[in-house]
């Protein structure tokens, strides 16, 4: 993205080059963009990334505590900050660290703690709980939702899903498609490709339908086909082989056994 908009900003209708940005990028730190207003990274779908940094500095302080501790500290800590954030409205940086946004991945801690100690359940108890979180979800999909309620509006619907997937799976009567499966693996290379893609595509499709014949809807099936076929061949040539090596060079010889 750097050498992208060093050498072709004109591409891009509001991003530009900034040494600042792209140190600050690099090191997974918010950073202001004033022109834009917001505290995306370089690439801006990194901003993600930067919530996880934060998310492994907070959890690699819990494993200092009890076992019994961790899950509560964490609700404490994120639920503490959220609160003050809306309390006192904050901007920048601040309003970075205590976005509501952030419960979500407490909610994923969660799951991990149901998935390890629950009993086992039926996969129908698992499919009315991710039954339950697609309907939340159709409900909230056409509103119009104040980023404060988020988490609740989205992020409870969404861990509900995940956690009746996760519960299906675990009752050992439930096996996806490899397709799914084959989908998310490559989902990583997706997040990260997409955005050079989907424009790029987008722009080839519209030149050669100057006329507007083709309906936009299928348009955009044609555009997010051709991201997710790209970012598949990306996680084939690039991210497997990478990842394959730096288990090689930085693994015990036992740890490289274990799957992911």
């Amino acid at each position: 993205m750097t050498l992208a908009l060093a050498a072709a900003p004109s591409v891009f209708n509001t991003a530009r080059f900034d040494w600042v940005i792209t140190l600050a990028s690099c090191l997974f730190i918010p950073t202001l963009d004033r022109a834009a207003g917001i505290t995306y990274p370089i690439l801006y779908v990194g901003w993600t990334l930067s919530y996880e940094m934060l998310f492994y500095l907070v959890f690699s302080a819990m494993l200092l505590l009890r076992r019994e501790v961790r899950i509560p500290g964490l609700i404490l800590i994120f639920g503490t900050a959220v609160i003050a954030g809306l309390a006192m409205r904050q901007q920048g940086f601040l309003a970075f660290l205590t976005d509501p946004i952030t419960m979500e991945f407490v909610f994923g801690c969660i799951i991990g703690q149901i998935y390890q100690k629950a009993p086992p359940v039926s996969k129908r108890a698992g499919l009315v709980v991710l039954s339950l979180g697609g309907a939340l979800a159709a409900a909230s999909i056409r509103e119009n939702i104040d980023l404060q309620w988020r988490a609740l509006a989205w992020g409870l619907p969404a861990a509900l899903i995940v956690d009746g997937a996760a519960l299906m799976e675990r009752s050992g009567s439930t096996h996806w498609p490899k397709l799914l499966r084959v989908l998310g693996d490559s989902s990583y290379s997706l997040y990260l490709t997409h955005i050079f893609v989907l424009p790029l595509i987008g722009r080839v499709l519209t030149k050669l339908d100057s006329a507007r014949i083709v309906y936009g809807d299928m348009i955009w099936i044609g555009v997010i086909s051709i991201a997710v076929l790209f970012g598949h061949i990306f996680y084939l040539k690039f991210e497997a082989p990478v990842t394959r090596y730096l288990r090689r060079k930085s693994l015990p010889i036992e740890a490289r056994k274990t799957p992911a």
